[in-house]
């Protein structure tokens, strides 16, 4: 996951690593200070053994940090990042709940449950918009969800600390599906393969959602092959999208 970059060198990346296995075991919470292996900067770079590696996560004493309680599974948790000043952690994680951690005071301020969802895990989660900023300067997060048949629209108001749910149609194809790839381009969201729950089905077609709309469509391309469990990633310079890993019919690719 990718933070906000508060310092001056627009080449380098934050990366924040953080997961669990099953029950909750194993938790970790690492970050990454990252320079392109293809810069001459790392070369020329004093610090350069600084960058490029995981090292624990800390706070402002240099105490290490560990994202999560003893119980929370992530397993297949999704985050986002938001909040008026890009400081909010979001994570959804199985069976049905959703936390938001302040990366500023490195706590936890709001744990809550999903409404009308079924075992949340390796779904999609994106950020619906920029904050709104109303008359009485409240401060909205829209989070979109989905995962199988289930599909969520979510307001966090940072003001009241607060969640409202309301639900969203899912297409009866997409209805079927998870560990899909997703991206999302402004106000459209890219689904990529994905399989049902015991396998049965596994996809290698694309669907849109427009959110605006909110309106589904099954794309003409198609991935080469069926998969899922793959990841994708949005090159902002030229708007290609990279297609990394993945299986099909249980071979990783």
């Amino acid at each position: 996951m990718k933070l906000l970059n508060n310092n001056k060198d627009i080449n380098q990346v934050n990366l924040l690593s953080f997961g669990s296995t099953s029950s909750g075991g194993n938790k970790h919470t690492l970050m990454m200070k990252y320079l392109s292996v293809w810069s001459n900067i790392l070369d020329i770079s004093n610090e350069s053994n600084s960058y490029n590696q995981w090292t624990p996560f800390t706070d402002n004493q240099n105490h290490s940090i560990i994202i999560g309680r003893d119980n929370d599974d992530y397993v297949g948790a999704r985050a986002v990042i938001g909040g008026s000043n890009n400081n909010l952690l979001f994570i959804t994680y199985f069976k049905d709940n959703i936390s938001v951690f302040d990366l500023n005071t490195f706590q936890f301020i709001k744990h809550d449950t999903l409404t009308n969802s079924s075992d949340i895990q390796f779904h999609c989660f994106v950020s619906k918009s920029e904050n709104v900023q109303g008359q009485e300067i409240a401060k909205i997060n829209q989070i979109l969800l989905f995962k199988e048949n289930t599909g969520l629209s979510i307001e966090y108001d940072e003001n009241k600390n607060d969640f409202q749910f309301n639900q969203i149609l899912v297409c009866n194809d997409v209805a079927q599906l998870y560990k899909y790839a997703y991206v999302c381009i402004n106000d459209t969201i890219l689904f990529f393969g994905g399989c049902s729950w015991d396998f049965s089905v596994m996809s290698k077609l694309l669907y849109k959602y427009e959110v605006r709309e909110n309106k589904w469509m099954v794309l003409q391309n198609t991935l080469p092959i069926q998969l899922y469990d793959c990841y994708v990633i949005l090159n902002e310079e030229d708007n290609d999208i990279n297609i990394i890993g993945g299986l099909s019919s249980f071979l990783i690719h």
